[in-house]
Order: structure tokens, then sequence, then C-alpha cells
């Protein structure tokens, strides 16, 4: 029995103990040869544990997973020693796309989801973690999709006109969220499917180029919630070729040049990155 130790909780310890035996031997009189000792000395390690992930956590950025983008899962602990093997788990499974960022003590997953996924379905999220002794701890954490904005319109008039010529206005209204405030973006889906960005602000008028010889012009809003994640609109409309002169289309390409570039002088400078900032991403 070993008591008044103090040990600190979740460390290892090596104790040694000698174990001494005093011994008199029995001799014919009158020798006399004194008091001997025995000693034995034996050493053995000492683990001391309580709950041994104290304070683990699961936690999102985003508080919800996003649509558009990525969500950072992460898993967060107080305690700060290495010798633990931590395993993802999601249900339903096989339907997220993550990848695992391992760090020393935390581990990050980051979450895709892909367009399949309705809204409203929930996750999941466990994390296994086993000791040196092959304890196990469970932590589990439920996250939802988040909502996308939504009950909105977008309008562009007119549905026909001439190449250059023709004003063409772009407007939408009553998009709602609970992710305020919304942003929001018009692009020209090109032919290779890459985006070309054409205004921000309910409201603008713009006349159109013809591409690729074809009548067709297609435009997307994007409306974009507070998290960034975002839902696509689209309209098409007809643009038909211009009947001028050549001089007169060239005057017509230059008067459209100018307005472009007088709307983007016009916005702020952080404006103007964001929208670079949304495209690449």
């Amino acid at each position: 029995h070993i008591s008044g130790l103090k040990l600190d909780a979740n460390e290892e310890y090596e104790v040694t103990i000698t174990l001494t035996q005093q011994n008199k031997p029995r001799w014919r009189e009158p020798a006399d040869v004194g008091e001997y000792y025995i000693a034995k000395t034996m050493k053995f390690k000492l683990a001391t544990r309580t709950n041994f992930l104290p304070d683990g956590t699961i936690k999102s950025d985003p508080s919800k997973l996003l649509r558009n983008g990525t969500t950072a899962i992460k898993w967060a602990s107080g305690y700060k020693k290495n010798g633990y093997t931590y395993q993802w788990q999601i249900e339903p499974s096989g339907v997220l796309e993550f990848e695992n960022d391992k760090g020393p003590q935390d581990r990050k997953i980051r979450i895709v989801v892909p367009s399949s996924v309705t809204e409203g379905t929930e996750f999941i999220f466990k994390v296994t973690v086993t000791d040196v002794y092959g304890t196990k701890d469970v932590v589990t954490k439920t996250l939802s999709l988040n909502d996308l904005p939504n009950q909105g319109d977008f309008n562009i008039e007119p549905q026909v006109g001439i190449e250059l010529n023709t004003a063409y206005t772009f407007s939408w209204k009553n998009w709602q969220d609970s992710n305020t405030p919304l942003s929001y973006a018009v692009y020209r889906v090109l032919v290779d499917g890459s985006y070309e960005s054409v205004g921000s602000n309910s409201g603008f008028s713009r006349t159109l180029s013809r591409r690729d010889n074809k009548d067709d012009a297609k435009f997307v809003l994007r409306v974009f919630d507070k998290r960034g994640d975002f839902v696509d609109v689209s309209k098409t409309v007809q643009v038909q070729q211009f009947q001028g002169s050549e001089r007169d289309k060239t005057n017509q390409i230059d008067e459209m040049t100018k307005d472009i570039l007088d709307d983007a002088s016009s916005k702020a400078p952080e404006e103007v990155s964001g929208q670079v900032l949304e495209l690449s991403g």
C-alpha cells in the first residue's frame, strides 16, 4: 500500500521501490558476526488518468455548412498532449467531400457540400479520440445546411435589342435571407463557361455587344449572404446584329466602354476588389 504521493493528472511516472530486510544470524557461541541487510529493488511505471480529454469540442466556421464554398470543421481541446489518434466520421456517410488538416494537437477538416444536397439536411460530425491505452472518447456535433437567399427576382429589359444600340436595364428586388446584409453581382456567361462582371447595383443599364456571332446573351445574378454563400439566377436576352455603318459601330463601342469605366471608377476600391475576389473563388 502506497499513500501520501501527490501526482499530477494525466502523466506517467517511473517508480522505484527498494525493500530492505534486517537479519541477525544464529551462530554458535562465542562467534558473533553482527547484523546484516538484504535489499531488493523494484521499478515500474505508474500512469495517472482522469477524464483523458477534457473540454473536447467540435467547432465550425461558419456555424452552418456552406453550399457554395468550404466550411472548416475543427476539433478543439484544452488538452495539449501528444500520443492520441483522431478519427472523423460524418453521418450520413458518403455525401460530403472532406479533407483532413492534421496539426500537432487539433484536427481540422474542410467540408465541400455537393449541389445534390437539399436544404434542411442535417449532418452529424463525430470525432473518436483514442489514447495510448486504447481508451476512447466520442464527441458529436450536428450541423445543418445554410439557407440561401430566396424569394427575389431578376429582370432584364427589354428582352430583345440591337447590339451597341439598345440599353438593357438590369434590376432585382425582394431578396431575403437571415444572414444580412446581402450583396449582388451580375455576370455575363461566356462561351467557355467563365463569368464576365457587368455590374452590381440594381437598375443599371448597358448596351451589349454580340459574342461569337450569336444573338443569345446569358446573364447571371449572384446574390451573396453575409457568410459569403450565394445563389445564382440566370436570364437570357436577344442581342441582334447592328445594321449601321462601321463608323457608327465604332462610336457605339467607345461609348459602351466609357460607361463601364465610369461605373468601375464610381465604386469604392474595396467594393471593386471584392468583386474580383468573388470571381476568383
